[in-house]
């Protein structure tokens, strides 16, 4: 399989494309969804949807995204999976109580958000043990971190269950939750 695409038994992990812009737009303009997002737009529309896939559709640097789709149905979008730089103030955080450096490399955040009527299902968990050892193989990484709204509970539970460990809280400064405590996350590598 190409080194950007990924799989669990359920699930296929792959780069955007254009024919995604619509279940991509459908699945963010779900209030259930897009309150738990710091960095989606509360109206979001299908001109966000392009230009994100345009910017995110090869993934092939420290700011990559990928489509979670079913196996049995790999055109179908159910959510979404990214990758980016955590902000200087979540890292420092991070890297001050694990008492670790990446040396010049910025620590990296991992999101994802899971389409509502494909909650409940393990979708993210099983999605989870799949890419998190995968981002940090790809980018030879021992901590990998993830910034998580405070009233997100469901996703709290998916990061712990699959190995991250809640550091605290913060205030995310970049987000239109910008005001809302989020609780900063890390897994470490022991390998």
């Amino acid at each position: 399989m190409q080194s950007d695409h990924y799989s669990s038994q359920r699930l296929m992990m792959r780069p955007f494309k254009q024919t995604d812009s619509d279940a991509l737009t459908l699945g963010l303009q779900e209030p259930l969804v897009s309150c738990q997002l710091a960095n989606v737009p509360d109206d979001y529309q299908p001109q966000h949807a392009q230009q994100f896939i345009a910017a995110f559709g090869t993934p092939d640097s420290q700011n990559f995204a990928l489509a979670i789709c079913l196996t049995k149905r790999p055109q179908m979008l159910i959510g979404g999976f990214g990758v980016r730089p955590l902000p200087i103030q979540a890292s420092d955080f991070i890297c001050q109580r694990l008492h670790v450096g990446e040396e010049d490399k910025p620590l990296l955040s991992l999101g994802y958000w899971i389409a509502h009527p494909h909650w409940g299902h393990g979708y993210a968990s099983e999605m989870l043990n799949v890419m998190r050892p995968a981002v940090a193989k790809k980018f030879n990484r021992s901590v990998i971190g993830a910034i998580v709204l405070q009233h997100n509970i469901a996703s709290l539970r998916v990061l712990a269950k699959s190995g991250f460990s809640n550091h605290g809280m913060t205030r995310p400064s970049e987000s239109k939750q910008a005001g809302q405590m989020a609780h900063v996350l890390a897994w470490q590598s022991h390998y």
